[in-house]
């Protein structure tokens, strides 16, 4: 008779930007029916999750929080050159 059990805790890793489980990753039976040796790629199917949607490749369009962080790097830099323009200007004599 087959027990289910609670999976092992798992952890954010920062730094490789992974999960991390004790014990390695957990198994998946249906995949090791149809592919024992783990070499056929994997694909998805049908769209991405909500929380992968602000991931983005080279070439794709930038997310809105990333647009929005671009367009205030922008506007800090076109703001900072404004004012040493000014300062410049209103040091002269």
């Amino acid at each position: 008779m087959a027990q289910v059990l609670h999976p092992p805790p798992e952890r954010f890793e920062p730094i490789t930007a992974r999960w991390l489980v004790p014990g390695g990753p957990v198994p998946d039976p249906e995949r090791n029916a149809v592919d024992p040796g783990h070499s056929e790629p994997v694909t998805l199917v049908g769209r991405l999750p909500r929380e992968l949607d602000g991931t983005v490749a080279s070439g794709e369009p930038l997310g809105p929080w990333r647009a929005r962080r671009a367009a205030l790097l922008v506007f800090a830099v076109v703001a900072l050159t404004a004012m040493v323009i000014m300062g410049g200007v209103a040091g002269l004599p």
